[in-house]
């Protein structure tokens, strides 16, 4: 048995050194080649190779890993989330890409957890990254903490989850940062209003709040029906209403 295991490591090792090799030009067939073939090993051979290779820098590496991954997510799961608990900056911040680019199934309290011990904002923002692919909703309980932090892709990533998981309660936050002075975040914020709706209602109670050319975009994203654009002409600048008018399709 013990001879059986030291024979499968190296065959993967093998294997390994042209899974990881750039994929390009003569090279994308035999590197294909070499994936697949760790892949029809098992979980057992990718969770080796998460596990012994991808704790180190190797972007090449990290890459081949997320393509695998990508054909068999629940694959993956074990090796990333051995990574996840480990305290190196480095195995951190791949395993965190690994699970932003693919849906990996059964890291949603691990990633949940991840978040809660970091300081720093761009770590903030790599976690909340990661959750938007492979989180769930339970993140909405905690999303109100970051809609105002100072760093601005964390201001960001928490607004694009508020829409991404469906987090109702904090529709209002939106509302005030589509005036946030940094444009990604306003735009964040008017995507998530567009996935979750809004009423008539709402949009006539918010609409002096917000810049009149964040009222059309908006719009542009998500006009529920005729209503919603006669609200907007009797109050957004009509240099501003007529440049966006034929951009505007109402339902």
């Amino acid at each position: 048995m013990i001879l059986l295991l030291a024979f499968d490591s190296l065959s993967v090792d093998s294997l390994w050194k042209i899974a990881k090799k750039w994929r390009a030009g003569y090279d994308v067939a035999i590197v294909d080649s070499a994936r697949d073939r760790i892949i029809s090993i098992g979980e057992g051979a990718i969770f080796y190779i998460i596990k012994k290779h991808i704790s180190k820098k190797d972007r090449l590496g990290v890459r081949a890993v997320r393509d695998m991954c990508l054909k068999k997510p629940e694959y993956c799961t074990r090796g990333i989330s051995y990574l996840l608990d480990l305290r190196d900056t480095i195995a951190l911040k791949n395993a965190l890409y690994v699970s932003s680019e693919v849906k990996i199934p059964g890291l949603e309290g691990k990633l949940l957890d991840v978040l809660k011990r970091q300081k720093k904002g761009p770590w903030i923002s790599r976690t909340l990254r990661a959750i938007y692919k492979s989180g769930d909703d339970r993140v909405c309980n905690v999303l109100k903490g970051y809609l105002n932090h100072p760093y601005e892709y964390v201001r960001m990533r928490a607004a694009l989850l508020v829409g991404e998981k469906g987090c109702i309660k904090l529709k209002g936050y939106m509302w005030k940062m589509m005036k946030d002075s940094v444009f990604t975040v306003r735009d964040a914020a008017k995507l998530s209003l567009a996935k979750l709706g809004f009423s008539l209602n709402e949009f006539e109670k918010n609409i002096e709040k917000i810049p009149d050319y964040e009222v059309m975009k908006l719009l542009y994203m998500n006009c529920p029906s005729g209503d919603y654009l006669r609200v907007a002409e009797k109050n957004v600048d009509k240099r501003i209403f007529n440049t966006w008018i034929d951009f505007i399709s109402c339902k």
